[in-house]
């Protein structure tokens, strides 16, 4: 066990193990993402008509980034999807609900029709999400706000024709 642990930490001169390096920089990515949505949030409080440019540009890069975070937990089994929520995830919930709301009526080229669309599986994953808790409620409280954002987030998907269609189907 503890020959396992020097080959994963590095023998070399005190180097870090390939490991180590690569949580440093996930959690470097992750606090880098944060910072991003934090900006976002507020160019958004500040000019909500920002969410239809935002979320266009570089093909719809950000509902994209959002919804894998979405994504990864919602296939995630249950038992453990829970200790697997951060507070990344619930911003990146957060954001996607206020992208959705703040779209404005035109039906084409928004968030909402991104997000129905079957390209980006937008509908499924989020209902995939939310249909998590319709047996057993939230076990933390960031499990109750992300829940409450992808619900959100449907309902404002529901407001186009294209969700609506889609969730028939």
């Amino acid at each position: 066990r503890l020959a396992s642990k020097d080959k994963a930490q590095g023998d070399h001169n005190g180097e870090k193990g390939d490991e180590d390096e690569d949580d440093d920089d996930d959690e470097e990515q992750a606090k880098g993402f944060y910072k991003i949505l934090s900006i976002v949030e507020h160019l958004l409080e500040i000019e909500p008509t920002l969410s239809k440019t935002l979320a266009a540009s570089n093909d719809n890069e950000l509902p994209k980034s959002l919804l894998r975070r979405i994504r990864r937990i919602a296939d995630t089994p249950v038992a453990s999807s829970s200790s697997s929520i951060s507070e990344l995830d619930v911003y990146c919930s957060e954001i996607l609900e206020i992208l959705s709301q703040n779209d404005g009526p035109e039906p084409d080229h928004t968030v909402r029709s991104f997000l129905a669309s079957e390209k980006s599986r937008g509908l499924e994953t989020l209902l995939l999400f939310v249909a998590r808790f319709t047996r057993d409620d939230p076990q933390s409280k960031m499990e109750e706000e992300m829940v409450e954002n992808c619900f959100d987030t449907l309902c404002a998907l529901l407001l186009t024709t294209e969700g609506k269609k889609r969730f028939i189907e």
